[in-house]
């Protein structure tokens, strides 16, 4: 039957089956520099996230205290150009510690919607968790008898407890699909050694040697 069909037909059927299978997202990933903590998300998108980046703070261990959030010069992941900027950030002082997110199929894809963070504070020795306000995305506004419990609402990804984020990895296509943080060991405080003590040299202008004559 193949034989039959001659090349040119094979070939079409070939084009069509490859039309009619979505093609798997690549996972990419965007991590802080060193000594820098994962603090939000840089963002564009809409209904959903269209393109993700992240935001990173530097960690004094001499102060004890984590610096302003900047975004990062590197490029958002995904390919879409549509969307708004809409940025998410956790309060002052805090990095991420976790996310919760939705993940709704849109075109055959899962696309991330309402992403929020849990955040928290880096001093060991007084660990707050704030939530931040999630990212403003729209939603789909499918009913929930439209969507899977099991897949579509509030996929939670976390550290563990001793842990905070440093970076995310994200299933990138021409949307953002799920994400999955990078997590490294909470940051503790220096040691800060004292001085060595100098060795106590006698003045000689205040006291000079002695000649044995009294």
């Amino acid at each position: 039957m193949l034989r039959s069909l001659g090349l040119s037909a094979m070939l079409a059927l070939f084009a069509l089956a490859v039309q009619a299978t979505p093609a798997a997202a690549a996972w990419k990933s965007q991590d802080c520099d060193p000594g820098f903590y994962l603090t939000g998300f840089n963002a564009n998108g809409g209904v959903w996230v269209d393109r993700i980046g992240n935001m990173c703070a530097q960690w004094n261990s001499i102060q004890g205290t984590l610096g302003p959030s900047y975004p990062s010069n590197l490029p958002m992941l995904g390919m879409s150009r549509t969307g708004r900027p809409m940025p998410v950030d956790c309060p002052a002082g805090t990095a991420i510690w976790g996310i919760v997110f939705d993940l709704p199929v849109n075109g055959g894809h899962r696309v991330a919607e309402n992403v929020t963070l849990t955040c928290r504070t880096l001093d060991p020795s007084n660990r707050v968790i704030k939530d931040a306000a999630r990212m403003p995305t729209v939603g789909s506004g499918r009913s929930d008898n439209d969507r899977d419990a099991a897949t579509d609402f509030q996929h939670r990804d976390f550290c563990s407890e001793d842990q905070i984020a440093i970076g995310f990895e994200a299933n990138a296509d021409v949307s953002i699909g799920e994400i999955r943080l990078h997590c490294a060991k909470q940051p503790t405080m220096a040691q800060i050694a004292p001085p060595p003590q100098q060795p106590f040299h006698r003045p000689h202008h205040l006291f000079p040697p002695s000649s044995g004559v009294h």
